[in-house]
């Protein structure tokens, strides 16, 4: 019996031993990278050479980005996605990846591209960033990494012998650590109402008290921003009259103790006195915009006392190019040097399309639209200019989620600073522009005619006017526009801007006096006190059939380019206030140039012989370059005589 079972358990330990070694190899095999299963590929494509190509496991057939000129479709909605040759890759869970290989098509051609990982499906760093001439071969393009991920983006950027851009298969390489752990808060932004920017706002127009001591904290800010705090204490600033009068005017003089006092109705005033003091007393220049002289050598005194009045009073800035060539990456350290410099050189109306785009995005979700499709729909920053002025759309897209909640709190911020200062924002209006599928996700909608702007398709347009029986999804969606910019910004301007057609745009046989009439009908349904700002450029009013039929009372006319060529014969003869504009700088040209003989009189005497000419604007397409030509055409605001 004891034999017996000495035998068992000798046979049973000889099996053991057998089995471990087994065991632990598969333990170690187990460990090994493996080629990993994607779960999810996704790219916009073209030609039948859709992304799921590129994991077929068959090199000869690949994926294709849309040609310069879109898929042949008609109309051309597609090639406004030429530009975006991302494929994003989900990976069915958590992985510690170790190789990645990339196949090109084998025909001569290099290829550039970058790989980026995730493992939140929100936030991407780069990894791979294939940038030379070596032209693609069978064997591919191998790397070795050691990076966590669950999602993979590939921008396929550039191929040597095309436009389009291709790729035929990726193969990815690491052991699997978990299941994914994606983000799924989504886009968060807190609502105007109840927030602490609504709070501080309505504080400020409510409580006089508080708002000039706001504003003072804000002129002793200002001189440390611009000289020195060491400078604060030299300078005295009071408020006198009221914030909302009409003219602004500021006085310097000699205050007690060697110190130089500044009065003013509001902010603007009191930044317009200080800029006036270190200009013409200690040569002191501010221009954080093209460069600045701020060595301050010691307090000199004023002596007689200078009083300056505004001779306008509209003093606008900006165009929406200024927004793509200069300000497209600006944080709230540029912004702010930008409106210290403003106010200090009287500037009281400025565009302001900071954040718009979450408007967009909360009015797009009410009809039908997800986010992903509203991110894809919007340009890039570099493109903002000519997506707000309706002439392409998608462009340097889709927009990072943390994009929205980012710039909104920052336009809250500038307008906070605005309002310290006395400037009010032009805010973006609605004129139908929507998303081409549109019409798919809301029946029966209307839309304008496909139009192009050279090389790109327009955004598409909702019909203002539609006939008897139809839904007017044009009155419906501007309606929803402007609860849904009070939702992000609040009630806080009587002035807003947008140019349909801009710079040409098929007309046909639309009836055009009634789709602007509608425009501004629905603008002043939604703010009573609403002032809409029009762009005559490229003589696009001179005809006066766009204007025939706007209430003169709620427009207002940038004739934009007044310093090359006056336009302004339509307005005097429809009786619509209208403003002299330097528009001098296009596309962010560099040069020392300036219409400066014209600039230094031409406004007053135009305002002079004028009847509805109200104020004078800058409307540079970029700040770039020549500061004297702004420097002396702001200086105009404050002199009665020509310079």
């Amino acid at each position: 019996m004891k034999k017996h079972i000495f035998k068992r358990i000798l046979s049973f330990v000889l099996a053991l031993v057998m089995v471990l070694p087994n065991m632990s190899t598969m333990t170690v095999q187990a460990d090994e990278a493996q080629k990993i299963v994607f779960e999810k590929v996704s790219a916009k494509s073209a030609n039948g050479r859709g992304a799921d190509l590129i994991k077929d496991g068959n090199r000869d057939t690949y994926w294709q980005s849309i040609p310069s000129g879109g898929d042949g479709s008609a109309p051309h909605y597609s090639l406004m996605y030429a530009h975006n040759r991302y494929i994003d890759i989900t990976l069915d869970g958590m992985y510690d990846l170790s190789q990645i290989k990339v196949y090109n098509r084998v025909d001569g051609s290099y290829n550039n591209y970058y790989i980026y990982v995730s493992t939140d499906g929100i936030n991407y760093d780069k990894i791979v960033s294939k940038t030379s001439n070596e032209v693609a071969t069978a064997q591919g393009d191998s790397y070795s990494v050691a990076v966590e991920a669950s999602h993979i983006r590939l921008n396929m950027a550039y191929n040597s012998n095309s436009y389009v851009t291709n790729l035929s298969e990726i193969e990815v390489y690491g052991v699997r650590t978990g299941e994914r752990q994606d983000d799924t808060t989504g886009i968060q932004v807190s609502d105007w109402q109840g927030s602490d920017w609504q709070k501080e706002w309505d504080r400020f127009e409510t409580e006089p008290e508080y708002a000039y001591t706001k504003i003072l904290n804000e002129m002793k800010n200002l001189v440390g921003r611009v000289i020195g705090e060491e400078w604060q204490d030299d300078f005295v600033f009071e408020l006198c009259g009221s914030l909302r009068d009409e003219k602004d005017i500021f006085e310097v003089t000699d205050g007690a103790d060697g110190k130089i006092l500044i009065r003013g109705n509001n902010g603007i005033a009191l930044a317009s006195g200080f800029n006036y003091y270190l200009k013409n007393y200690v040569n002191v220049d501010y221009n954080p915009l093209f460069g600045s002289n701020v060595t301050m050598k010691g307090i000199v005194p004023v002596g007689k006392t200078v009083v300056k009045e505004a001779q306008y009073d509209l003093r606008y800035a900006l165009n929406f190019c200024t927004y793509s060539y200069t300000m497209a990456f600006w944080n709230w350290d540029e912004y702010e040097e930008f409106l210290d410099w403003a106010a200090m050189n009287g500037l009281n109306l400025i565009l302001d399309i900071v954040g718009q785009e979450e408007v967009l995005r909360q009015t797009f979700l009410e009809y039908g639209f997800t986010n992903e499709e509203i991110k894809d729909y919007i340009c890039g920053p570099a493109y903002f200019a000519w997506f707000y002025m309706q002439n392409l759309y998608s462009v340097g897209g889709p927009l990072p989620d943390a994009w929205f909640e980012q710039r909104t709190e920052l336009g809250r911020k500038i307008h906070d600073r605005m309002q310290t200062y006395g400037i009010t924002p032009v805010l973006q209006a609605f004129s139908g522009q929507v998303p081409e599928t549109f019409p798919q996700k809301n029946a029966g909608a209307q839309m304008a005619p496909v139009d192009s702007w050279p090389g790109h398709t327009r955004p598409s347009l909702l019909m203002t006017y539609v006939s008897e029986g139809q839904t007017d999804y044009f009155k419906q969606v501007s309606e929803t526009f402007y609860e849904k910019q009070k939702n992000v910004f609040g009630d806080i301007s009587d002035y807003y801007a947008t140019d349909p057609f801009h710079e040409g745009g098929n007309v046909g046989s639309l009836d055009v006096a009634t789709i602007y009439q509608t425009v501004q009908n629905e603008m002043i349904k939604s703010n009573p006190e609403a002032v809409w700002i029009l762009q005559q450029w490229q003589d696009g009013l001179s005809d006066g059939v766009k204007i025939s039929r706007l209430d003169t009372s709620h427009v207002l006319v940038l004739d934009l380019q007044s310093d090359m060529r006056q336009q302004n014969g339509p307005f005097e003869n429809k009786k619509i206030p209208w403003l002299y504009c330097m528009l001098h700088n296009f596309g962010g040209r560099m040069g020392l140039d300036g219409e400066v003989p014209v600039i230094a009189t031409e406004p007053m005497e135009t305002y002079n012989t004028k009847n509805y000419m109200v104020g004078i604007g800058i409307t540079p397409e970029a700040l770039e370059n020549s500061p004297v030509a702004y420097e002396l055409f702001l200086e105009v605001l404050w002199s009665k005589d020509p310079i």
